[in-house]
């Protein structure tokens, strides 16, 4: 995602050393980081044992994006049949953990970067705060505040289709819906999310309990709002 940012790209090599960043640079390692942005989820001791070394080197650690925060899709073989792994995997299976989870689960995180991508615009104030060696702060409403703002037609309440944009982290700019696609909840479920009501919805739209429990655990599934409803399904 970071070499997506284009244009911005020359303005943040300025004001940051990339020390170790496998596609395009690799140096000795150093005693102390500053920041320390993870991709990815935990899927293996190996990778466990890595972050925690990492946290202990690093003044501020970022999970960055939704794998590094919940797990992401390769979470949904927590909640699948068992061969689900080895048919993605293939001859990887004996490298992947039984349980597939984001690095809060294992370290103390500062800055949890959601989103499935990141978003661009969040990317670059993330780094002028760190710039400033200060946490941005969380975005704390949901992705329907952002849909009201840009007067998107309603998804769920007009045309009876499952969004998840009531219950999820805003901070997108509603980019999804605003193309017409509902929110698939990417970015997880803010703490004051409703979910019991938010199924509820989706029952009464004619929803199979199969598709409400898919919809839920497609990237924040081992999050612990949704991992309580999916108990329940």
């Amino acid at each position: 995602m970071l070499l997506n940012v284009e244009k911005a790209l020359g303005n943040i090599f300025s004001k940051l050393d990339f020390v170790y960043f496998p596609l395009i640079k690799r140096e000795n390692e150093l005693k102390k980081y500053d920041f320390c942005f993870i991709e990815g989820a935990v899927t293996n001791k190996e990778q466990v044992k890595l972050i925690k070394h990492l946290r202990k080197k690093s003044r501020f650690v970022v999970a960055f994006g939704t794998c590094a925060t919940y797990g992401g899709i390769a979470s949904i073989q927590d909640f699948e049949n068992e061969t689900l792994a080895e048919e993605v995997y293939g001859s990887k299976i004996s490298r992947i953990s039984d349980t597939v989870q984001g690095i809060g689960n294992y370290i103390n995180v500062d800055y949890y970067m959601r989103g499935c991508p990141v978003i661009k615009d969040e990317l670059l104030k993330t780094i002028d705060f760190f710039e400033q060696m200060k946490i941005p702060p969380d975005y704390e409403l949901p992705v329907c505040v952002e849909c009201r703002k840009k007067g998107n037609r309603c998804l769920l309440a007009v045309d009876h289709l499952p969004c998840m944009g009531a219950i999820t982290y805003g901070g997108c700019d509603a980019l999804c819906t605003s193309q017409g696609i509902p929110c698939q909840g990417c970015r997880g479920p803010l703490p004051s999310a409703n979910v019991d009501a938010r199924v509820k919805v989706f029952e009464k739209f004619g929803m199979s309990k199969e598709d409400i429990r898919r919809r839920f655990i497609k990237f924040a599934g081992t999050s612990k709002k949704f991992r309580r409803i999916l108990k329940e399904l």
